[in-house]
């Protein structure tokens, strides 16, 4: 979009995009009174109790299979807001919104737990994932959205979205076209990965 810049000049300047994702685990979908269940033993049981099936190395601190997380995903968690944009101002913009509208009375109703921030690569690498690559085909394409690039993966609706071909059947009705969120914090390590 063309605009005076604070100086004066006329400039190009980008677009304000936001998106705002809430996801819940199972644990507080139940405690909203929703009790339908959603077919998949993964999502039920959580993230923390998979930790050894996924490779998690066990914390030495522990008996049992305690994954070696950071502390702050140790707690029970019951939900997640991601917020998205365009650039830093916008995201603070629309994360002071929602924290509003969380403290609406003035007492808020829920715990912040933490406030993790995620950046694009800068530069010369804009729009290239983290490893620096621009391929556009590691993400597969779904089926009848949009059109596969050449050598792109196309996959069923339902891998991705509830009640959808491809999905387990029997899922509840107020899951239709939902999703699920796995939100991991990993380390790797790209300088040796590009060597």
């Amino acid at each position: 979009m063309k605009a005076k810049t604070a100086d004066g000049k006329t400039g190009y300047r980008l677009l304000p995009i936001k998106g705002v994702n809430i996801a819940f685990s199972a644990k507080r979908i139940q405690k909203m009174g929703i009790t339908d269940d959603i077919k998949d033993d993964i999502f039920t049981k959580g993230m923390r109790a998979g930790a050894e099936a996924l490779g998690n190395r066990p914390s030495t601190k522990s008996r049992g299979h305690q994954p070696d997380w950071d502390a702050m995903f140790l707690q029970e968690i019951h939900g997640l807001i991601l917020i998205t944009g365009e650039r830093r101002f916008t995201i603070n913009q629309e994360l002071k919104i929602v924290k509003d509208i969380l403290c609406a009375g003035g007492t808020p109703s829920v715990k912040e737990i933490a406030t993790i921030i995620g950046d694009v690569r800068p530069g010369d690498q804009s729009g290239h994932e983290h490893f620096g690559y621009r391929d556009g085909i590691s993400q597969p394409a779904i089926k009848d959205f949009g059109f596969p690039l050449p050598g792109q993966t196309t996959i069923e609706q339902g891998t991705i979205l509830l009640g959808r071909e491809g999905d387990k059947p029997g899922q509840p009705n107020w899951a239709l076209d939902g999703s699920f969120l796995a939100f991991r914090k990993l380390s790797q390590l790209v300088p040796e990965f590009d060597k």
